[in-house]
């Protein structure tokens, strides 16, 4: 009777984004490397906060910031009354406001507007 051979598994280098892992003999084993980036001065968390709290501090946004410079006259901006919080306050990009509410996904104009 002759002798079994014994196939050697071939090892395989596993491709990632960040590069290659080593190769291993079994296939749902394997060693990972990670680079550790330092994150840049202005994007940690002390700066960002203080950011956050500069835009945060100052009301309102811009009509600008809004509506974009070629605003279309069927984009409308939407606050809630502060008279009555059940209504809604619909603004166009003129300045024009309607009163009203959301039915079915729809804005309904007012009709008891005081």
């Amino acid at each position: 009777m002759g002798e079994s051979k014994q196939r050697a598994k071939k090892k395989i280098p596993v491709h990632t984004q960040g590069g290659t892992l080593p190769p291993t003999q079994r296939l749902d084993a394997f060693s990972m490397l990670l680079k550790v980036h330092d994150t840049p001065a202005d994007q940690r968390a002390a700066p960002l906060l203080r950011k956050f709290g500069r835009a945060l501090s100052r009301p309102g946004i811009s009509r600008q910031a809004v509506f974009g410079l070629n605003p279309s006259p069927r984009f409308f901006v939407y606050s809630v009354d502060p008279v009555n919080p059940d209504r809604l306050i619909r603004e166009n990009c003129e300045g024009h406001k309607e009163v009203g509410r959301m039915v079915n996904g729809r804005f309904r104009k007012a009709r008891d507007v005081a």
